[in-house]
């Protein structure tokens, strides 16, 4: 089985440094990835997304296996040969540790894509293969070590050998807010669903009844077919405790049922505390800040932390217990507390879980005396609320009155996202038809115009902020939204991160991300290595602003 997690525009997409560790890192259809040990076509999901992180895997689809039969199948006869392919394709398989190299081997020469050092060519890379058929390997961190070389060797710093742990990380990422993560599967008639390929134990979903391998179909009577990862998961987030009703079919044969979900969010604790020493250290003086009050306030000020995982933390530094809290998404700590100062004991095992925080910000400013109101809107990182939340604060600075708007993207890097998320939302201010940017790539797949397929949310001149930390998914936006007249770029030169990536898992558990693609500008200019150059230096005046954008229209309708 090939599990394959899709990097969308994402986490900060700069270059590890070699003193670092190599970071995870922000959708497509893969060439068949071949094994040596059992030469068979994998078929592979993702989604095109632009250097940076990842969000989840993806799962080989089993029914092709059954629809590759010369004879004619009654549904019911195709569902029990889906079920028989499905136990054969996720047996376990024996690798060897030549294996694992050489299946790292196959996956760049099928999808790596030369981003312009000129290292990569197929006669050197197949040379490289013959060295490694006569070379011994003898255990699997000797593998890892070449698989490491093997793609330093490339000379590109985003393509880059996973651990099984590193790998793990990647693949628990939960951003939909009732505990599951949505991918979409290709079907062999060009076709996608959306199914859950994840789901947080005794989350909201689960607890409901979705289960694992449901396939989505609606969401609160939307049909959500046709939609992408990102947008359904859009559509599945509210306030807490409210309510979501998903529509589900569950497996490939079984019955449809909608689900109502009670969308649930974990206060994070609003108390920081530390103990800080005076008088030459005579003297202990505890510090206490409380951010807010919410459900966690009383508790967190009057509980007294005994144990983490059965470690006993008394004279421990508040630093040192927060540490042993921390931990992977979706994992286990064990806390035993004293409730007040007479209360009783008691073991609490808590499951940790990553929420999703808004990375969007905004307000609305006044100019000419007060005549005039201009939206202003930051955008931090582009996460799994940023769509939604920008919708939401665009509206109602609309509603506010605002004529002009400025978008903030300064300092975005990216971020932890399922999709293209920087696509969708450049969408958010084009025309219909309008085009929002161009994939290219070695394989056919790779080479897509992508169009923005609905009316805008606003027609009023924007202003767009760039530095040279505007990186990867905002790189898409501020392109996009320029070429297309819909924009003026004021501020520095963005960083120049333009690379489509895939993260592709190897049998042992490991992974390898790979660089299968770039973006190209509407104008046709190559973003990566490149940046984008600002219009203005120094903020203009709004005139100015709608006379370039007209200008800049005129010459874009010929």
């Amino acid at each position: 089985m090939r599990r394959v997690l899709a990097l969308s525009n994402s986490l900060p997409a700069l270059p590890p440094s070699p003193s670092e560790s190599p970071k995870p890192p922000i959708p497509c259809n893969f060439a068949p990835i071949h094994n040596n040990s059992s030469n068979f076509a994998k078929k592979t999901l993702i989604a095109a997304l632009s250097g940076a992180l990842s969000i989840g895997f993806v799962l080989s689809s089993p029914s092709s296996i059954a629809l590759e039969s010369p004879t004619i199948q009654s549904p019911s006869e195709s569902c029990r040969e889906d079920e028989r392919a499905l136990k054969v394709e996720t047996a376990p398989e024996v690798m060897t540790n030549v294996g694992i190299v050489e299946e790292a081997w196959e996956i760049v020469n099928d999808s790596f894509l030369d981003t312009g050092r000129h290292r990569w060519s197929p006669q050197t890379w197949l040379r490289k293969k013959d060295d490694i058929l006569n070379t011994t390997i003898p255990t699997r961190s000797k593998a890892h070590d070449i698989i490491r070389r093997m793609l330093a060797s490339l000379g590109d710093p985003y393509t880059r050998f996973l651990s099984p742990e590193e790998f793990s990380k990647m693949a628990r990422y939960d951003m939909s807010g009732i505990g599951l993560n949505l991918r979409e599967i290709l079907e062999d008639d060009g076709g996608v669903k959306l199914k859950v390929l994840g789901l947080l134990l005794d989350g909201p979903a689960h607890s409901a009844g979705v289960r694992q391998g449901d396939e989505v179909l609606a969401v609160n009577g939307v049909d959500v077919r046709g939609k992408s990862a990102f947008e359904v998961s859009s559509l599945l987030q509210g306030p807490n405790e409210t309510f979501v009703t998903v529509k589900v079919k569950h497996g490939d044969c079984g019955p449809i049922q909608s689900i109502e979900v009670q969308r649930q969010l974990v206060a994070r604790t609003p108390v920081f505390y530390r103990l800080e020493q005076i008088d030459d250290g005579t003297t202990s003086v505890g510090y206490v800040r409380l951010k807010e009050f919410n459900a966690l306030a009383k508790k967190d000020l009057g509980d007294e932390v005994l144990a983490v995982n059965g470690v006993d933390v008394r004279g421990k530094s508040a630093f040192e217990v927060s540490s042993l809290l921390q931990g992977p998404n979706e994992t286990f700590v064990t806390v035993k507390v004293k409730h007040g100062d007479c209360g009783p004991i008691q073991s609490i095992e808590v499951q940790r879980q990553l929420v999703a925080r808004t990375p969007v910000f905004y307000r609305l400013e006044q100019i000419d005396d007060g005549t005039t109101s201009v939206g202003y809107v930051r955008l931090k990182e582009f996460n799994a609320l940023a769509k939604k939340d920008l919708v939401t604060a665009m509206k109602r600075l609309q509603d506010m009155g605002a004529s002009y708007f400025i978008l903030d993207l300064r300092d975005n890097l990216g971020g932890l996202v399922q999709d293209t998320a920087g696509i969708e939302i450049a969408k958010l201010f084009l025309n219909e038809g309008d085009r929002v940017i161009y994939t290219v790539g070695r394989d056919l797949q790779y080479q897509n115009t992508i169009v923005a397929d609905t009316a805008p949310l606003i027609r009023a001149p924007v202003i767009v902020l760039v530095n040279n930390k505007t990186a990867s998914a905002s790189e898409i936006v501020a392109s996009s939204l320029h070429d297309n007249c819909r924009a003026v770029l004021v501020g520095e030169k963005t960083f120049g991160k333009g690379l489509i990536q895939s993260v592709f898992e190897l049998h042992d558990g490991s992974g390898v991300v790979v660089t299968v693609g770039k973006y190209v500008t509407p104008n046709h200019k190559d973003i990566n290595g490149n940046g984008i150059e600002p219009d203005y230096r120094n903020f203009p005046g709004w005139s100015d602003v709608r006379q370039r954008l007209s200008q800049c229209s005129k010459l874009h309708q010929g």
